[in-house]
Parts: C-alpha cells; sequence; structure tokens
C-alpha cells in the first residue's frame, strides 16, 4: 500500500447518501404543505428507522419510541 492509501483510508470508501434528520422531514412538509396528497407520518418514519438501525421488531420499536416520549 503506498504512503498517500494509508494516510487516508476512508478516501477510497463509498459514501452512503445522507438520510433527511427528522427536523429536515418536517421542514419538507411545511414547504410541501400546499401538497395534501403528501404527508409524512412521523412516528412511522422513526419506527422504521429504529427498526433498521438496532433490528428490533415493530413491536420494539415502538414500545423504545414511546418510552421517550414519542
Amino acid at each position: 500500500m503506498s504512503d498517500k492509501e494509508s494516510e487516508y483510508p476512508w478516501s477510497s470508501t463509498a459514501h452512503k447518501p445522507k438520510e433527511q434528520n427528522i427536523s429536515e422531514i418536517m421542514q419538507k412538509n411545511r414547504a410541501d404543505s400546499s401538497c395534501s396528497s403528501y404527508r409524512v407520518d412521523l412516528r412511522d418514519l422513526l419506527v422504521q428507522r429504529t427498526m433498521a438501525k438496532h433490528k428490533f421488531t415493530e413491536e420494539q420499536a415502538l414500545a423504545l419510541i414511546l418510552a421517550f416520549g414519542g
């Protein structure tokens, strides 16, 4: 491996596209409020992200979210 490759090992890895955070989704939803057919269920989105991140079932994810006031 060359010195340049060892100096910056992260530069050759593929980057995942950035997921929108909840705040960005809410802002976009407000901006798109004129289009009433597009609604975001934030709790469902939070459940889906929690399931993916922690490999929880839907019930486990919802219980975790509700435990913290969601």
